[in-house]
């Protein structure tokens, strides 16, 4: 049992991962998607399906840098 919890902290913590954990779930941020190029990209968005996902991306990387 106990080999199945840290193969479950291993795939997050490990040098390979580059998403951020929110309540279970990993989300992926791309590498070249920092704070200032989101807020770029904010401005010139039209869908709001994407806006979404780049406020949620802004939050994120914003909380991870507090952190």
């Amino acid at each position: 049992m106990a080999s199945s919890s840290t193969s479950a902290t291993t795939t997050t913590s490990g040098p390979n991962w580059d998403g951020v954990r929110k309540k279970n779930a990993k989300i992926y941020i791309p590498e070249e998607r920092d704070v200032a190029t989101i807020e770029r990209m904010m401005k010139e968005c039209t869908n709001d399906e994407q806006m979404k996902e780049l406020r949620m991306h802004k939050r994120l990387l914003t909380n991870r840098q507090a952190a």
